[in-house]
């Protein structure tokens, strides 16, 4: 007797995570400093003028946003036939396809009943 292999799925989950860091920045004022670790902060890059030195960071207080609206849950599923013309484009290796409605619903159902918040 075969049992049937459940497909896999891909999820689409979003956090938030308080980031600390702390600088040592050589500068002639104080809004000099700020400005000088925010120029990396504007542009999402960890690399910093020649005037700042990180000396530590911690991360702390990671949490789910399920509020979110890039935070969708399960989206897509394991697709068993690689020939489909509406397969996903994920960054996940695999054949994916758009979950269905009805998927999408038992799985917030199975999530919910476990005692997480699902989106919305």
């Amino acid at each position: 007797m075969t049992t049937k292999k459940e497909p896999k799925k891909l999820y689409k989950i979003c956090t938030q995570t308080n980031y600390y860091e702390q600088y040592e920045i050589e500068a002639n004022s104080y809004e000099e400093a700020v400005d000088s670790v925010m120029e990396s902060i504007n542009y999402g890059t960890d690399d910093y003028p020649i005037n700042v030195e990180r000396t530590w960071y911690e991360f702390d207080h990671k949490e789910v946003l399920t509020g979110s609206n890039d935070h969708v849950g399960l989206f897509a599923v394991e697709s068993t036939d690689p020939d489909n013309d509406t397969l996903l484009i994920t960054e996940s290796i695999g054949n994916w396809r758009d979950c269905t409605g009805e998927e999408w619903v038992k799985d917030r159902d199975e999530a919910v009943a476990a005692g997480y918040t699902y989106s919305s």
